[in-house]
């Protein structure tokens, strides 16, 4: 919060009009020379330079171009991308430079990290086959699409150009996008474009290096990068800036060692450098006295340096961009129209019971409950109401939310039974984690005080926020329903929006409702355990929920699916035994299960035969398991929300 108080200027703007508050636009005249269309012409073109007393380049066949470029005056630290510094015109040169004398950047797919104004990444463009200029928060992005477009007929793109967010406090890769916002462009990626951007073989950043958290989140993107799909170089420009360090008592470069144990030096003798384990990179100190200065309005100065990095460390496979081709089909639709790709609504026939009023009314209520042969619940006070849920037939696997699944349905039973006979979800803040079409929420919300109703991709969030909107008068909501987006592969808590789209509603956060989410008592989700990696992103998105704020207790539903195992050469429920390894069964010998180091929650299992089915169009079978989860790790402070 007070990072966003202090404001800084860069010395490249000491030239523009004092007080100003306002975009300004400023102009760069650069010197821009024909590239050389054959290889056998790179060195001849680099040999012909030539400079004038002041190191100023002289070629005959340059022609000079005023670049214009959008940007502040002055700027939060959070917005210094706004601005534009003296690192960004270092690397333009490079960037011209390197083009003339060399084929390296011709047709290549190139991404710049922290692009701000975007002008190391305009000049590229007229090269590179693909530009991404990427950056977080709206209004830099805003501002870097707006220089686009101020220079298209000067710079004569050779490239395509996406202006696209990439936060680096988000695990690589970002969300693809579905479908496309009709009101604001929009700065989200698609499958595609994260295919291609691993493919890319060009990185390039300016002036990234100013606060260590700053700089692991960006090595944390850059190896998520560089760690997939094609060989990829990174080209790095910073600026050593030095200050009196009372820890140090020196004057040192804020930031600079700290950025210097990311990679060994491929010129240094690799035992001189301390050792650290985040050593996957090798870098290249840039010989700057070789570049000519391509770009006229700055001083250089000697404490800009440019690093050519590069990755070593072990390869991954591409994200899964491709999932949308293999479709499933939830057996609870079964009975549904065959071969309808709409949405279609579907009717559950629930049996709901009036909660007690009073904490004595709960176990008389319990111990009413009769049953007829069938074992279906009978209970004089019940009423019957017909919920309609919106859904998909079939759907791809990331789109599994759009169907209604069977654990989705035992969760409901086991909620509506809970509700009845214990006061424990009365008057609660609650969080459905992957809540698809939100059926379990909704249920919950009869007699919570907040639900949040949380799952990932605008087409499933609009699902959900229907469902809501088609049972309002019949469920008869006591709670305040909140549709909101939770990517478990981003880290908890996510970013708060500013100010209001609108166009369309809105799924992501207020700082309040972040503030809420913490302080809630209770989570739940159901069928969410089906892939390794999903697994391991959910329970990281839970523990960082349960270890702020309130005490909280997660109910998680799953349907174990067996499949024949060629490593286990057995039947197996495929990721179950995953799942169990992140906590203990209180009911077991600690010591009968795998020791393993995640294991910051205990879990109990739920008895399934004391739950009546009050949702009747479904077969219970015997797969599905309800686990009670409570966390036992440290816990730590709320996150700052209140900016």
């Amino acid at each position: 919060m007070e990072m966003e108080e202090e404001h800084v200027m860069s010395e490249v703007h000491l030239g523009c009009p004092p007080g100003l508050s306002d975009p300004h636009i400023s102009t760069f005249t650069v010197r821009l020379v024909p590239f050389p269309q054959r290889k056998e012409e790179e060195s001849v073109a680099c040999e012909s330079l030539q400079f004038d007393e002041d190191g100023d380049l002289l070629l005959r066949r340059s022609s000079t171009v005023r670049i214009r470029i959008r940007h502040n005056i002055t700027s939060s630290i959070p917005n210094v991308g706004l601005q534009v510094w003296r690192a960004e015109l270092v690397l333009s040169d490079f960037i011209l430079h390197k083009a003339l004398c060399s084929s390296e950047f011709r047709g290549v797919v190139a991404l710049e990290l922290g692009a701000g104004t975007g002008l190391v990444g305009l000049l590229l463009s007229r090269v590179a086959n693909t530009v991404f200029l990427t950056d977080r928060g709206t209004e830099i992005l805003e501002n870097c699409a707006k220089n686009v477009e101020l220079n298209f007929g000067l710079l004569n793109y050779q490239a395509a150009i996406h202006v696209r967010e990439l936060d680096w406090f988000n695990c690589w890769p970002p969300q693809p996008r579905i479908g496309e916002d009709p009101c604001t462009p929009s700065y989200s990626w698609t499958s595609g474009e994260i295919e291609d951007a691993e493919n890319a073989t060009l990185l390039v950043a300016a002036d990234v290096i100013y606060s260590d958290d700053l700089t692991d989140a960006f090595f944390s993107t850059v190896e998520g990068l560089m760690s997939k799909g094609s060989k990829k170089v990174l080209y790095l420009a910073l600026e050593k800036r030095y200050n009196f360090s009372l820890s140090d008592l020196d004057i040192v470069a804020n930031g600079y060692s700290h950025f210097r144990n990311y990679f060994k030096n491929e010129d240094e003798n690799e035992e001189g450098l301390e050792s650290v384990s985040m050593s996957n990179f090798v870098g290249k100190l840039i010989d700057m006295s070789q570049i000519p200065q391509y770009v006229r309005e700055y001083e250089r100065g000697h404490e800009v340096e440019i690093w050519q990095i590069k990755y070593c460390g072990p390869k991954h496979e591409a994200s899964v961009t491709r999932m949308e081709e293999e479709h499933v089909m939830s057996e609870v639709h079964l009975g549904c129209p065959p071969g309808l790709s709409d949405p279609h609504i579907s009717t559950f026939t629930v049996r709901l019971v009036p909660f007690p009023q009073r904490k004595e009314e709960e176990s008389v209520a319990c111990e009413s409950l009769q049953f007829d042969e069938d074992g279906d619940l009978l209970l004089r006070r019940s009423s019957t109401v017909r919920i309609r849920i919106r859904h998909n037939i079939t759907s791809s696997i990331p789109n599994v939310g759009l169907q209604v699944w069977r654990a989705e349905l035992v969760l409901s039973d086991f909620i509506l039974h809970k509700a009845l006979c214990s006061s424990e979800f009365r008057g609660v803040v609650a969080l459905e984690l992957g809540a698809g079409t939100g059926l379990v929420g909704l249920l919950l919300s009869r007699v919570a005080n907040t639900v949040f109703l949380t799952d990932r991709g605008t087409e499933i969030l609009e699902n959900c926020a229907k469902n809501v909107e088609l049972n309002f008068g019949l469920l008869n909501y006591q709670a305040a329903i909140h549709v909101r987006e939770l990517d478990w592969f981003n880290c908890w808590p996510p970013q708060p929006r500013i100010g209001e789209d609108p166009c369309t509603p809105s799924y992501s956060w207020t700082s309040g409702e972040i503030e809420d989410a913490e302080n809630a008592t209770l989570l739940v989700a159901a069928d969410v355990i089906y892939s390794d990696d999903l697994t391991d992103a959910f329970f990281s998105t839970v523990e960082g929920l349960m270890s702020k704020g309130s005490k909280k207790v997660l109910y998680l539903a799953l349907e174990k699916r067996y499949n024949f195992s060629l490593s286990d050469l057995d039947i197996v429920a495929n990721g179950y035994s995953h799942f169990r390894n992140y906590f203990k069964n209180e009911d077991e010998n600690e010591e009968g299960l795998e020791s393993v180091s995640m294991s910051n929650f205990v879990g109990k299992l739920i008895d399934m035969s004391q739950i009546p089915q009050y949702v009747r169009e479904y077969e219970r079978g015997h797969e599905v398991e309800i686990w009670q989860i409570k966390y036992c790790g440290p816990k730590h402070e709320a996150s700052v929300t209140r900016v």
